[in-house]
């Protein structure tokens, strides 16, 4: 049960993340790490990385909750 429970706190922080990325949520870009990666890379290389970070923590949560990976 604790493994699937935190697969599936992975999921949805990756998709958050992903979502704040591709919809600009307004206290998302405000934040100071997001502004800050923005000066270095860009608002589009920002965004880019944001929602491949959440793509990435998701499948990673779906890796867990089938047996692939333990991040307990």
């Amino acid at each position: 049960m604790g493994v699937i429970l935190i697969g599936l706190l992975f999921i949805g922080a990756g998709i958050f993340c992903f979502l704040g990325a591709k919809n600009q949520w307004g206290f998302f870009v405000r934040d100071r790490k997001y502004r800050r990666m923005a000066r270095l890379f860009g608002e589009n290389g920002t965004r880019v990385f944001y929602m491949g970070l959440g793509i990435f923590v998701s499948v990673m949560g779906l890796i867990s909750i089938f047996g692939g990976i333990n991040l307990v």
